[in-house]
């Protein structure tokens, strides 16, 4: 792997996600009504402030970023299980935007919403498959205690806490990932 070609891919995935948490909070902080766990976080995307701009940029941004970034690593990446979770960011960031264009007012963005954590739910599933065969124990246990986390909030918490908190969860997640190949210098999980 080209190490210049994964910095780069860093510098992008890490601004996506810190503008994306500076978003977030703000409209949170401007809109003053939602709520964390009560509120699904589209809702901040049909504020009646200026705080739905906010969010939306925010949604857009991100998903530029994980596209990049996907596309990047794909490129960069031999081992064709982990390249497909690579692609798969690629699709998640499209949807994300999809998510930032269309709010809630639109039909079609409960598709763009339900498809992007789907991609993000299968995405950490692979890569955890993906590091048990490399047997890379801290990624695979990163991995699968991310899937695990999202199953069980799925089955006993209200869809806001799991929509926000996931999201969370997702970001830390590919910051991980990231970071793992942003320190390998030998191609020691390629």
């Amino acid at each position: 792997m080209n190490q210049t070609e994964i910095k780069k891919s860093t510098y992008v995935l890490f601004t996506g996600i810190v503008v994306f948490a500076i978003c977030w909070i703000a409209a949170v902080l401007i809109d003053g009504t939602w709520i964390y766990g009560v509120d699904v976080m589209s809702k901040l995307g049909i504020s009646e402030s200026f705080a739905k701009y906010i969010f939306l940029i925010g949604c857009v941004e991100a998903g530029v970023c994980i596209f990049i970034y996907g596309f990047i690593m794909a490129r960069e990446t031999r081992m064709l299980l982990r390249r497909v979770v690579y692609y798969i960011f690629q699709i998640a960031g499209f949807l994300l935007m999809g998510v930032g264009v269309f709010t809630m007012d639109y039909d079609i963005h409960g598709f763009f919403a339900v498809t992007f954590f789907a991609m993000i739910g299968i995405s950490v599933i692979i890569y955890a498959i993906y590091a048990a065969l490399q047997k890379n124990r801290l990624l695979c246990l990163t991995s699968t205690g991310v899937a695990i986390a999202g199953i069980l909030m799925m089955s006993f918490t209200p869809l806001a806490f799991v929509e926000s908190t996931f999201v969370i969860l997702f970001l830390i997640w590919i910051l991980i990932i990231d970071l793992s190949e942003y320190t390998c210098k030998n191609d020691c999980i390629r």
